[in-house]
């Protein structure tokens, strides 16, 4: 039979050995939560970072998208500017009937009538007296030839006076001059049918 002391002492290790199961099950339980808890913060830490690279690379791809249109952009505008300028040299260079019929359509579109001027750079002073008039140089040569083309309802002469511009021609008037040089002629074609130009050049 065990003594009181015995006793005591079995009742000590079986509530020892009780506190110990409880503390190993809530030490178990605070690991388990800690382990849930670690889980779920690092799966959402994933998420966190998966969404920000996916938001990353989106950006990236529509900036390279972006990017990439405006080389083609670029491209096919020096592509037209180099039409254009080629345009240029070619009008530029335009002699005799070819210059006639060229002048002679811009001008009637300005429906000009009576007495006029016309003023040239004097590098391109003989190119078009020999194109507009079966005259010599005087200080205003009559442009019979030009007249002609226009059914004689303007009389246009040419000033040996030199024009303030590098190509074309101006007709002088008493309240505004009408500018009809090159470069501002296609200056204003670019601006005016710059999408047509563009479809039938770059058209699929």
């Amino acid at each position: 039979m065990d003594t009181i002391f015995e006793k005591i002492i079995k009742k000590g290790e079986e509530a020892a050995r009780e506190i110990t199961k409880e503390t190993e099950t809530l030490v178990a339980n605070l690991i388990k939560e800690e382990k849930a808890k670690a889980f779920s913060t690092q799966q959402e830490t994933i998420k966190k970072e998966k969404l920000k690279l996916e938001r990353e690379i989106a950006q990236k791809e529509a900036s390279f998208v972006l990017e990439k249109r405006q080389i083609i952009l670029k491209h096919k505008m020096s592509l037209i500017d180099d039409v254009i300028k080629k345009l240029y040299q070619k009008l530029n260079n335009l002699e005799n009937e070819e210059l006639l019929e060229f002048a002679s359509n811009l001008i009637k579109a300005e429906k000009l009538v009576n007495k006029q001027v016309m003023e040239v750079n004097k590098d391109d002073y003989k190119r078009y007296l020999t194109a507009f008039s079966s005259h010599k140089k005087t200080d205003l040569v009559l442009l019979d030839k030009l007249n002609k083309k226009l059914d004689n309802k303007v009389e246009i002469s040419l000033s040996n006076e030199p024009a303030t511009i590098k190509d074309g021609f101006l007709i002088i008037g008493k309240d505004y001059d009408l500018n009809f040089s090159v470069s501002a002629y296609l200056a204003n074609l670019k601006a005016q049918h710059e999408k047509e130009i563009f479809e039938i050049l770059f058209k699929e």
